[in-house]
């Protein structure tokens, strides 16, 4: 194993053996026999402190198959070594086996939160999914849903069906609500907060309280399932450090539909369970976390997607430009001729051929590292884009894509060095 992977296991037992809160004698001699098989050095030990469980999972992504499957029974047995695995072992050891055994992505983002609070499962899309939509808008498939996941501890949440249920207060209980979260809201504001709330689809909430902290770490999927899986704390010892809190997340693509990929999630999780757990039991109480979320985002101004302009040469400088137009102003990007070529290929072949992009060919040595200077001239000059990978060209198998929409894409046709015409794509 390499150093990074010894401190990524370190991590992860650490974790295992502290996730039920209860600490014995048994799992402490095994965990101590794991360490000297590993030959962990106290350095390493040291820096396990300072990762957190997410990051320390995606650290062994690059093992090998059998090391992978044999770690995860070692960390199985580890957790059973005091003869049970409690649902807060189970959600660690999910999360282990669908990140290394499934490809599964795991985000750790940091939180206000120092305890875990209940297991949740939301769904959740960056752009709307007529499919899952139909498919959680069913009465008796949702009803479905949610059953299964009560019966295993989990609540699931579906937002417009929580914002449906915060609609059937009475005005004066949601202006009370919103007051005690802000005591300085007059009654109208109140109102129209609440207004607001009711309305909220699951594609706004992603992108005003998910996106700006996810998109730093991964590119969106288009619909998903978010799972908090844990907190983890970097370091867990006020010895070494100020701690920090993050939430463990699980982000499970939808295949097939949204029952089956809930229903799969929720065999695993159940799988590694050897205790009763307590299912969650019907409340008319609302989370107040969780009702903030929502809270924030109506106070904040929604995010602007900027049309997206090639803008050929500049008449003064004669550089080549792509510009993002917010509103009334622009923000120009300057590339490279073969830069500008490329990327402009890339929209012609996504919007105008059956391929939907560019084919790679021979030529994917010289086209790599153009696109990677053209993603990292997008993000340095634009780093505020909402949605912001959708306007940067991103490989998808031989081929290289765009996942703009057609209709904010246009062509800049200069009359003269201060007029022009911006033409549709």
């Amino acid at each position: 194993m390499t150093h990074e992977e010894k401190v990524a296991v370190a991590r992860i037992m650490s974790d295992i053996v502290k996730a039920d809160g209860h600490l014995s004698v048994e799992q402490f001699r095994l965990a101590t026999e794991l360490e000297e098989q590993y030959h962990f050095t106290p350095e390493e030990m040291a820096q396990s402190r300072h990762i957190t469980f997410g990051n320390a999972v995606l650290a062994l992504k690059e093992l090998t198959r059998h090391e992978k499957k044999e770690f995860i029974e070692k960390m199985k047995d580890l957790a059973f070594s005091d003869r049970i695995i409690t649902a807060d072992e189970s959600r660690l050891l999910t999360a282990l086996h669908l990140v290394l055994e499934k490809g599964i992505n795991i985000l750790s983002i940091p939180t206000a939160e120092t305890r875990m609070h209940e297991m949740r499962m939301v769904y959740m899309e960056s752009e709307y999914n007529e499919t899952a939509n139909q498919e959680l808008s069913d009465p008796n498939t949702y009803r479905l849903i949610d059953g299964l996941c009560r019966l295993s501890g989990i609540s699931f949440a579906y937002i417009p069906n929580m914002m449906a249920d915060f609609a059937k207060l009475d005005k004066e209980s949601v202006c009370n609500f919103l007051r005690y979260m802000s005591p300085t809201l007059s009654d109208e504001e109140a109102a129209n907060i609440g207004r607001r709330m009711a309305e909220i689809s699951s594609s706004e909430f992603y992108l005003k309280v998910m996106h700006p902290l996810m998109s730093k770490l991964q590119t969106p999927l288009t619909s998903f399932i978010a799972v908090n899986v844990g907190l983890s704390m970097t370091p867990y010892c006020s010895a070494d450090g100020q701690i920090t809190y993050f939430k463990e997340y699980l982000y499970l693509p939808i295949e097939g539909s949204v029952l089956k990929t809930v229903d799969d999630f929720l065999q695993t999780f159940k799988s590694f369970i050897t205790v009763a757990y307590k299912p969650l039991e019907s409340s008319d109480s609302y989370n107040f976390q969780f009702y903030k979320l929502f809270f924030d985002f109506l106070l904040t101004p929604p995010p602007v997607e900027p049309d997206f302009i090639f803008g050929g040469q500049e008449p003064k400088s004669g550089k080549y430009q792509i510009i993002f137009r917010f509103g009334d102003n622009e923000k120009r990007v300057f590339l490279a001729p073969k830069e500008y070529e490329a990327l402009h290929e890339i929209f012609v072949k996504t919007f105008q051929s059956r391929t939907k992009g560019m084919a790679i060919g021979m030529d994917r040595t010289t086209l790599a590292p153009i696109i990677s200077h053209i993603r990292q001239k997008i993000t340095a000059e634009l780093p505020e884009i909402a949605l912001a990978e959708r306007y940067k060209p991103e490989r998808s198998g031989n081929k290289y894509t765009v996942n703009l929409d057609r209709k904010k894409v246009f062509v800049r046709k200069y009359k003269s060095l201060v007029e022009w015409e911006d033409v549709p794509f």
